[in-house]
């Protein structure tokens, strides 16, 4: 049995048709600390090692 934890890191997602009835999606993320950024950059080397 395995389970996964997902977290939502995003605010806010809007999705609009415009005139074109092309679609448009914008993603709203909250600011993330330099700890944060730093924390995710360690990660992608340590999968790449």
């Amino acid at each position: 049995h395995h389970a996964s934890k997902y977290a939502v890191a995003f605010e806010e997602i809007s999705l609009s048709l415009d005139e074109d009835r092309e679609l448009a999606v914008e993603i709203e993320r909250p600011a993330r600390t330099a700890d944060e950024r730093l924390a995710e950059l360690w990660s992608e080397v340590r999968k790449e090692t």
